[in-house]
């Protein structure tokens, strides 16, 4: 029974690029992508558990550092501020409730208004950095393992045998027409011509193996 077949594609123009240029006397080393703004720790973190349980720890990390921290501000910054709303002219200081505990406690005009100012300027400026700041490491991340792959990947590969790794397209079911090299190589290279280098086809003989093993 015929189930998979492999299509290997050319690498991108900007990878081929890079590759192309790595010095004579590291042709046997992986392509080496650093990642910036990561302490060691992060480093050693993102090697050890690849880039999407990397990036999931940073999503995790970044919502913790965005609500926690600002959150213990408001308490004891801009809840105060919102309660002295009270003693201001025209506020009866005995009323208090829920909104007291919020900027609608603020009379419109006072000059408390611009602690909620500042506060919503210094969070919105802290997040849109933070946001910068992860999409750098994402990029740079994502860099590497088109480059090298995952942490498990094998890292003493020649540059040639990672070249064809990463350009190596795995698909299952093909159809009856195609269930060959020749045809399938046809098919693809109508499909993106110019770009196919080798298609193969692979032979899952398990079910036939074991006929055989039970006969015998």
């Amino acid at each position: 029974m015929i189930n998979y077949f492999f299509a290997l594609v050319k690498r991108k123009e900007k990878l081929n690029e890079k590759l192309e240029n790595i010095r004579e006397d590291s042709e046997e080393k992986p392509f080496e992508i650093d990642t910036p703004y990561l302490s060691k720790a992060d480093k050693e973190l993102l090697r050890c558990v690849g880039v999407n349980s990397f990036c999931m720890i940073r999503f995790l990390r970044f919502g913790f550092d965005v609500t926690f921290y600002f959150s213990l501000v408001s308490l004891v910054v801009l809840l105060p501020l919102y309660i002295s709303g009270n003693t201001e002219e025209g506020i009866s200081g005995n009323r208090f409730d829920y909104f007291t505990l919020t900027i609608n406690n603020l009379r419109r005009g006072s000059p408390k208004l611009w602690g909620p100012w500042a506060f919503a300027i210094l969070f919105y400026s802290y997040v849109l950095r933070r946001l910068s700041f992860e999409w750098l490491i994402f990029h740079h991340a994502r860099l590497e393992f088109l480059a090298n792959g995952d942490f498990d990947a094998a890292q003493n590969d020649d540059l040639e045998s990672i070249h064809q790794f990463r350009n190596t397209c795995f698909v299952q079911q093909i159809p009856p027409v195609h269930r060959s090299d020749k045809d399938l190589y046809e098919f693809f290279e109508s499909l993106f011509p110019g770009q196919i280098v080798r298609a193969e086809v692979l032979l899952n003989a398990k079910l036939l193996t074991n006929i055989i093993n039970e006969r015998q």
